[in-house]
């Protein structure tokens, strides 16, 4: 009759940490933020994402007027090229209410292409929803430019 295995003592010990998993999964890491940068780029090349690519400083600094003495005149100073860099937005807008309107554009933009197949279809319904919601919203505006036009 064979005799039970008795099991080695070293097979009982806990697991230990593989260095070269350790350091593989580093490098995986590492180029999938890589990765997700350079995809990042190529999905906003004009920064058109609201955040990411919105610099407070550079915003402000566009706005500046520097052939207006600050002393005797500051507010032309500080916002003198804010109308001509921001046409068409209605005042009084400070740089959140501007950052507001970008992330809104954005998420439009984003809503209104057709919905990714590989999305859940609850995402599906409410983007389809959401596009018919704003073709209405559309088609009345169009019915009020003619009836103001007419008039």
């Amino acid at each position: 009759m064979p005799s039970p295995q008795v099991p080695h003592p070293a097979d009982s010990r806990p697991y230990t940490l593989n260095p070269g998993l350790i350091i593989a999964l580093g490098v995986l890491y590492g180029a999938s933020r890589y990765v997700m940068d350079e995809v990042a780029v190529a999905l906003y090349p004009r920064c058109d994402h609201p955040t990411r690519c919105y610099d407070y400083a550079q915003e402000l600094a566009a706005t500046l007027d520097r052939d207006v003495d600050p002393c005797e005149n500051f507010y032309a100073h500080v916002c003198g090229h804010w109308e001509r860099r921001h046409p068409g937005l209605i005042l009084p807008v400070n740089q959140f209410a501007l950052l507001q309107v970008r992330t809104t554009a954005f998420l439009f933009d984003v809503v209104e292409r057709p919905p990714d197949s590989t999305l859940p279809a609850s995402v599906q319904r409410s983007v389809i929803g959401f596009r018919v919601c704003r073709e209405v919203e559309k088609s009345q505006r169009d019915d009020l430019k003619v009836s103001v036009v007419m008039a």
